[in-house]
């Protein structure tokens, strides 16, 4: 595979996943209601607060949906953009991020496995693997709202600029990526720090001078941290606060069931994939490195410092969210490994083809989640899109005084004085829906006794506008994937 085509398959990968991610073609999912309000509101002059759910994250007593219980550095930047003032203007945010993200990491690797002067077939196909597979944690990310959409670019970036730059600049771009990284989601800088300071301290030429970039990279990093807590409305120590508290619901750890959840379908199809390969790469690398004592050693306890908390927060009920903001990380390591063992293949050829034969093939059945959400997408049924599911909120918005809505439908409308919004609990456990409101609109979900609008006691389905979808398709393995594309929900009136 030469040059040409790699960068035409890759071109296929970046724009597709672009394609996918902009205007939220399908509703958001999970924690997205949690993460992404803030963002407008911020941008709109509100506030960093949360205005579609506030009482389950109410860690102040005001209770105003105030956004001091998680990094905030994503919700800062983003709200700072003229886009950011309603959800179709964030939706093309953060598919700008994410093609960013793609962009800094294939650079990277691109750099790695193009040494020589051709790229060899086998390092093209790597690479376009390795940048389906991270198209398939991203799409997972975003569609989820999740701040480690920020924290996945920040790394890619930093990555992508360590070797450029010169050894006495690179505390200044280390130190506020760390930073912003902290700001963005604490556990991923957590995991990526001691990895990053040992770097710095074993690429210095004298031991002395490794401990003085270490030092100016935190400075670079606190004075970046204290620009951001500028734009942050609240006090540090209120964010601290909040920080303490939350993680405080997180308390789920199993090791073994977390892994095989990965190895199956945690977020993403086999994700334990491209983790397991990207560890052994890492061995690899540390076992065949040749540096002084010094260096080894600080490499050494870096990557030990790198490894606990990493398996940590690994086994957490985040799990997904940690490791799949490191992404960039792991696709870079990954090719590290390929072209040492490449530069090794006349040593070992046979110890060579069995590790590129592994990682090809491991790296394949990750990529098969990108690979059948595109086929999905392209075969299945359409709803409406974002625009015109907005414009038919809005007329139901100028007809009736109270609304609830489900969860997945909080982008329709910036405007929440007269929303209600429903977790899942609240309106599918049992057949009373728990709310007051004149007026009751269920999304359309990808479950088999959901295909039809369902039936509230207390609540008269008025308006069918669910997307037609075969039974199978929603009762068979391919469920994940095969789903309504765009928007579908049924309106009710209170009886």
């Amino acid at each position: 595979m030469n040059k040409i085509t790699t960068l035409a398959l890759l071109g296929v990968v970046v724009a597709t996943s672009l394609f996918f991610t902009v205007d939220f073609r399908t509703p958001p999912d999970g924690d997205a209601m949690f993460f992404l309000p803030q963002i407008v509101s911020f941008a709109r002059g509100e506030g960093l607060r949360n205005t579609v759910y506030k009482i389950p994250l109410a860690y102040h007593p005001s209770h105003d949906g105030r956004h001091i219980w998680h990094g905030f550095a994503y919700q800062t930047v983003a709200g700072l953009l003229p886009w950011a003032k309603n959800y179709e203007g964030l939706s093309r945010i953060i598919a700008g991020c994410n093609l960013l993200t793609l962009a800094f990491t294939a650079a990277a690797a691109w750099r790695l496995l193009t040494q020589s002067a051709d790229l060899s077939r086998g390092a093209g196909c790597l690479l376009v693997l390795l940048v389906c597979c991270e198209v398939g944690y991203l799409w997972g990310l975003s569609n989820q709202g999740r701040p480690e959409t920020f924290s996945s670019l920040l790394l890619a970036v930093g990555i992508f600029l360590m070797p450029v730059v010169s050894k006495r600049r690179q505390a200044f771009v280390a130190g506020p990526i760390l930073a912003l990284m902290a700001l963005t989601s604490p556990a991923q800088a957590i995991i990526i720090a001691p990895l990053a300071v040992g770097l710095l301290a074993i690429n210095a030429d004298f031991w002395r001078d490794g401990l003085r970039t270490v030092v100016l990279a935190g400075v670079a990093g606190l004075a970046a941290a204290a620009i951001l807590f500028v734009l942050y409305p609240y006090s540090p120590s209120e964010w601290v606060q909040g920080l303490q508290i939350h993680a405080k619901t997180l308390v789920n750890r199993n090791l073994t069931g977390s892994y095989r959840t990965w190895l199956v379908m945690r977020g993403c199809l086999f994700m334990g994939g491209l983790v397991t390969v990207a560890a052994a790469g890492a061995f690899f690398l540390i076992y065949d490195m040749t540096l002084d004592p010094w260096r080894k050693r600080v490499l050494i306890i870096a990557v030990i410092l790198t490894l606990v908390p990493a398996l940590y927060f690994s086994v957490s009920i985040v799990a997904f969210y940690n490791m799949s903001a490191l992404i960039p990380l792991l696709v870079v390591v990954v090719a590290m490994a390929w072209r040492r063992w490449g530069e090794q293949a006349s040593l070992r050829p046979r110890i060579a083809r069995y590790a590129r034969t592994c990682i090809v093939l491991t790296l394949s059945v990750v990529a098969l989640d990108p690979v059948f959400t595109v086929a999905a997408r392209i075969m299945e049924p359409r709803g409406m899109t974002l625009a015109e599911a907005r414009a038919e909120f809005s007329r139901l918005q100028a007809e009736h005084q109270s609304i609830a809505v489900t969860k997945g439908l909080f982008p329709l409308t910036e405007d929440y004085d007269n929303i209600e919004v429903l977790i899942h609990e609240e309106y599918a456990m049992g057949r009373v829906a728990s709310t007051q409101a004149d007026i009751l609109v269920v999304q359309q979900v990808n479950q088999p006794d959901w295909s039809t609008p369902p039936r509230f006691s207390n609540y008269k389905l008025v308006e069918n506008l669910y997307v037609p979808v075969d039974q199978r398709t929603i009762t068979n393995c391919l469920k994940r994937w095969w789903q309504p594309s765009g928007y579908g929900f049924a309106v009710y009136i209170r009886i």
